[in-house]
Formats: C-alpha cells, structure tokens, sequence
C-alpha cells in the first residue's frame, strides 16, 4: 500500500492536513487571503466542489455546500461537522446547475490540477453559472524553485499540475475574468491563489 493510497483513509487525511497547517499554515493562508480579499464579509453562501473532508466547512457563518464524490470523505465530513446550515454531499456538481442553485461564492481548493483540460472547463463553466460573485481557485503549478516542492508536485496524486500560464487559460473560455491571481508559498510549495468574477456578476 503506498502513501498516497493510504491518504485516502479519511482520519489518516486529516491527520496529515493538521500537520501541514502547522508546519506551512496550509489553512491559515488561505483563509486569511481570502478574508484579505473582502469575499468573506457578510456571512456569504459557500460551494465547496471537491470538497474533501470539509477542512472549508467553517469558512462562512452562512450556508455551506461541500460536494465530492468520495463517499467515505463525505461521510466523515458530515459527522466532523453538524452544523444546521452545513451539509455534504456525493454527486456531480453538474446536478446543482440543472437544479438552478446558486451560491455567493465557489471555492475550489487543490481540485482542478485532479482532472484534464476539458473537464476543467466543464467544471468551471458550471462554477461561473452557480456563483453569484466569486469564483476561488487555489492549484500548485509546475514552476519549483526548490527541491522537495519538485518532487512533492511530481509525485502529487494529481495527474495534471499546469503552468501559471496555462491555469491562466482554463478561465478563459468558462468566461470567469480573473480579478486576482498571486503566488501563495506554502512551505517548500509554489501555489497559486486565482479569484474571479463570473461575467454576469459583472454585468449586474
């Protein structure tokens, strides 16, 4: 059984986020880049796609959507957090487009660098039609300057880490203008923090 199969187990997952918030604030940035942003205020309803174990579930007082299509993540997410307006669910999040809902801000953490091209502008088509304000994206690249930040990305789980100039693209034809995008160091990593406004919110 090699490692990264046993960060599948979710207890195992967790333990090894905790230690990477410690050691290079994993969470901690994130969360105080985007309070920095101003996209947090006023309790905003929140779409977390790839969801995980729900480590975003306490980033909004408001109502909070985590969806994955691990079973056992969402499982363990929804006894990890039992909050009224908290829920998790396994599914498509294409189904949430054909139901129509809509959320102040889609947040997707370490997910797009999981699928190919094609199914990243699916995805993000989807976020720019459920997201009333927002859309954040935080994704290592490919540029390295350190050793163990080479190796952790090439051996990351996912298959697809890209070039700044090619995560850049993926927004493009999804017509999710890019208001920010800056370098977010976390340890030894390279990563970087997209935020966008989809066109309509724009337009509004």
């Amino acid at each position: 059984m090699n490692l990264w199969h046993c960060l599948d187990h979710p207890v195992l997952w967790e333990v090894s986020r905790i230690w990477l918030d410690l050691a290079f604030g994993l969470y901690r940035k994130r969360m105080k880049l985007m309070q920095a942003w101003g996209i947090l205020e006023g309790h905003p309803s929140v779409l977390d796609i790839g969801c995980g174990i729900g480590q975003y579930a306490t980033i909004t007082e408001g109502d909070y959507l985590g969806v994955d299509l691990n079973e056992r993540y969402i499982t363990y997410a929804r006894r990890r957090h039992r909050r009224p307006n908290q829920s998790f669910l396994r599914m498509d999040v294409n189904t949430l487009r054909e139901e129509k809902r809509m959320f102040s801000l889609v947040l997707m953490v370490d997910f797009l660098h999981h699928l190919s091209d094609e199914q990243c502008v699916a995805i993000l088509t989807t976020a720019s039609q459920l997201a009333k304000s927002y859309v954040v994206s935080f994704e290592p690249i490919t540029h390295q300057p350190y050793p163990l930040g080479r190796w952790i990305v090439e051996n990351d789980r996912g298959g697809y880490v890209r070039s700044l100039e090619h995560l850049h693209r993926l927004f493009e034809e999804p017509r999710l203008p890019i208001l920010r995008s800056i370098p977010l160091r976390l340890g030894p990593i390279n990563t970087r923090a997209v935020l966008c406004r989809p066109e309509k919110a724009n337009a509004s």
